[in-house]
């Protein structure tokens, strides 16, 4: 948003509407003669990925990476948007 000593201007209003692909994972139970190797009854392995894309026309940095200040506005000068991550999780039953 554009700060201004006057009122709101309609050429800095964004259409802030967007699609976003958050997460995507994949699981692998390990087959159990894998498992009793390691001493254990079962094993799965899980990968996620997260934030992956966005589509939007919006012309700042992330139409989530705002926050109201208390004034009339939003501001996201401050704000990053949401990193991109991706996530190893091993799961080990015994």
């Amino acid at each position: 948003q554009m700060e201004s000593s006057g009122g709101l201007r309609d050429f800095v209003i964004n259409d802030a509407s967007f699609v976003r692909l958050r997460e995507v994972s994949l699981t692998y139970s390990l087959p159990t003669g894998i498992a009793t190797r390691f001493g254990a009854s079962g094993a799965m392995i899980n990968l996620a990925a997260r934030n992956l894309k966005i589509w939007t026309d919006y012309t700042g940095l992330d139409p989530e990476a705002t926050f109201l200040d208390g004034s009339p506005g939003f501001l996201e000068q401050s704000t990053l948007p949401q990193l991109q991550q991706i996530v190893a999780t091993i799961n080990v039953r015994f």
